[in-house]
């Protein structure tokens, strides 16, 4: 841990970014998933869509 005084040298930082970048995109593959999933399970289950 670096303290707040001291900047993040530029590989730490591209790390970082690297690193949220990631996470953003796992979330919003997560997030995609479901969303198909729920599609395909309104499609082939029309009377189920009240859940």
């Amino acid at each position: 841990m670096q303290g707040y005084g001291v900047p993040a040298s530029p590989i730490e930082t591209m790390a970082n970014i690297i690193n949220n970048t990631t996470k953003a995109l796992i979330i919003f593959l997560i997030f995609f998933f479901l969303s198909v999933l729920n599609l395909c399970f309104r499609f082939h289950h029309p009377r189920l869509t009240d859940l």
